[in-house]
């Protein structure tokens, strides 16, 4: 049996999302319902590095060398050592420093954040179809690793949306109800507040259904 972590095909060849993709987006708006947050679950509305935490997740690739988009980002503002850091993480026989689903910690560098936690969403899978357990492991993860460490509060990207092209909607009632759940499974001497950031605006317009703004 596959393990379902293993690497995964890139995509690289995709230069842009199916139209059936942008109009699956487009309709979420039409039919999104608010859901409930947990207290100390919010979301912002605009760029990641706005929001002070004691660290940051990254969407990161498999190597963990850095990417596109919020990668890149993140790589600019811990310097060089982070991707020295990373270099020198063992890789799988398939080159992977991090498999879809799992999340690695490194020190925050010349960033704000203490730590960066990064993680791998899953691209869809041979088939076209989601994969929603691959993408809650990514928050389930990444929110494991802050508490582990002590961290008192994290801040993520919506995973997995962008360029890997998860279906908006589906992502964040994911990226809702998994955290709600590792929030409610706390201990109750221990608190930590999560931050979700929306940056796309078509994104941003299906959250704010979501919280029923």
């Amino acid at each position: 049996m596959n393990d379902p972590h293993s690497k995964q095909s890139s995509h690289q060849d995709r230069t842009d999302h199916d139209v059936q993709l942008k109009d699956t987006n487009r309709l979420s708006l039409q039919i999104t319902q608010p859901i409930s947050f947990h207290s100390n679950l919010s979301v912002h509305f605009g760029n990641i590095l706005e929001v002070d935490a004691d660290c940051i997740v990254n969407a990161a690739n498999e190597g963990l060398l850095g990417g596109g988009g919020i990668d890149h980002l993140i790589h600019q503002i811990a310097g060089s050592e982070l991707a020295q850091f990373c270099s020198n993480l063992p890789t799988d026989s398939q080159g992977a420093r991090c498999t879809v689903g799992h999340s690695v910690i490194t020190p925050g560098f010349m960033s704000k954040y203490k730590f960066i936690i990064h993680t791998v969403g899953p691209y869809l899978d041979e088939q076209n179809r989601t994969q929603p357990k691959l993408l809650a492991d990514c928050y389930s993860t990444a929110f494991k690793l802050a508490v582990d460490n002590d961290c008192k509060s994290i801040v993520f990207p919506t995973i997995a949306t962008g360029f890997y092209g998860y279906p908006m909607l589906e992502a964040a009632q994911i990226a809702v109800g998994t955290l709600n759940a590792m929030l409610e499974q706390q201990e109750t001497d221990y608190s930590i507040n999560v931050y979700i950031t929306v940056f796309n605006d078509l994104e941003q317009q299906i959250w704010k259904k979501l919280l029923n703004k």
